[in-house]
């Protein structure tokens, strides 16, 4: 009688750590396809170099860096709205806020100000914006010198 129920307690406990398996790895599996969906979105907001070289010409281009930093060197055409500035959103409403979609281009020194600033502008509305991955650090490395001056030979 002893044996027939320990035998019971076995196979319940048994039953009870395959479940505890089986759903670790259905929540699991949801927690990649997450991180998936995530990463595809943070892609296409995030851009190297070359991909962002070709995606301002048409559209605007926003430097987010300090006077100092802009007096330092910028990239050609773009638009200076300082991240530091007390008015900084208020800035982007009344020079975008007509056509919250339209595509706009941010860059910093190293990426992480414009990154920032890309998931505030999103909050108020924005929808359509990206920024240079690495920032203008990552613009003036020598790789991206040499292919631009290869451009021009071309």
């Amino acid at each position: 009688m002893l044996n027939i129920k320990f035998l019971k307690f076995k196979i319940s406990i048994l039953y009870l750590f395959n479940l505890l398996i089986c759903v670790s790895l259905l929540c699991s599996c949801n927690s990649f396809d997450r991180v998936d969906i995530n990463s595809e979105v943070r892609i296409s907001e995030e851009l190297t170099p070359s991909q962002f070289k070709i995606h301002i010409q048409d559209n605007y281009l926003i430097d987010i860096r300090t006077p100092e930093e802009v007096d330092q060197g910028s990239i050609e055409g773009a638009i200076t709205i300082n991240y530091y500035d007390d008015d900084f959103i208020q800035q982007f409403d009344s020079l975008f806020g007509d056509n919250k979609s339209q595509e706009l281009y941010l860059y910093c020194r190293s990426g992480g100000r414009s990154f920032k600033a890309l998931k505030m502008l999103k909050q108020y509305g924005f929808s359509n914006v990206h920024h240079l991955k690495g920032g203008i650090k990552s613009w003036n490395a020598p790789s991206i010198r040499n292919a631009m001056k290869q451009l021009k030979k071309d």
